[in-house]
């Protein structure tokens, strides 16, 4: 990987060697986005296979319910009386979702992060062979210098080890404009993971 600057942006990244970027891509801003050339570009459909027609689980579907009904659920369950299991337990993690929506930044990434587990495990990306990891540490290396990133869902293949991120805490309550909505963290995460999981596949492809 390669540090570099674009001309002409010096006095504004403030940014002179790799030894000067933040340790942790949790404190990731613009200096080390533009420092780093990061650049996004807008994906295709093309960039992958067609899908197979296959059959989903349809066992995490909640239908004819209202938002009011979800907010709801602690003291009136009774539109839940002819649902299965898995059913109830989506509108109760909904339902937690919902009212923590006015709640501080902490909370709320605590109950989102319980909200998205739940539906990860219900799809079954805990189930063989994928394996869940929470807070798996990723990194990537500028020269001599080393970045952390810790991701809070990552699904991995088991026999190659390769990871496929999922954040989720760039909650609303979190963020702004001034803080660039979050996307620098993710673009940080997203390179750390890159990273990694190039590190997996070297050696197995020729360039």
């Amino acid at each position: 990987m390669f540090y570099h600057i674009r001309s002409g942006q010096e006095s504004n990244t403030g940014l002179r060697n790799p030894s000067e970027l933040v340790n942790s891509t949790s404190e990731f801003g613009r200096k080390d986005i533009k420092a780093l050339d990061i650049q996004y570009l807008n994906g295709n459909m093309r960039m992958f296979e067609a899908m197979p027609d296959s059959p989903y689980d349809d066992s995490l579907l909640v239908q004819n319910v209202n938002k009011k009904q979800l907010y709801d659920f602690f003291t009136d369950d009774s539109f839940i009386k002819n649902w299965n299991n898995k059913e109830k337990a989506l509108a109760g993690y909904i339902s937690d979702v919902l009212m923590k929506e006015f709640s501080n930044a902490g909370k709320c990434e605590k109950v989102t992060d319980s909200f998205v587990n739940f539906l990860l495990g219900g799809l079954e990306f805990n189930m063989y062979p994928f394996f869940l990891d929470l807070k798996a540490n990723c990194y990537f290396r500028v020269l001599n210098k080393k970045i952390t990133s810790e991701t809070d869902f990552s699904i991995r293949l088991r026999k190659s080890n390769l990871y496929v991120i999922i954040d989720e805490d760039k909650h609303l309550h979190n963020v702004n404009k001034n803080s660039w909505w979050g996307e620098c963290q993710i673009a940080g995460k997203l390179l750390a993971s890159a990273f990694v999981n190039h590190k997996q596949i070297q050696g197995k492809y020729r360039y």
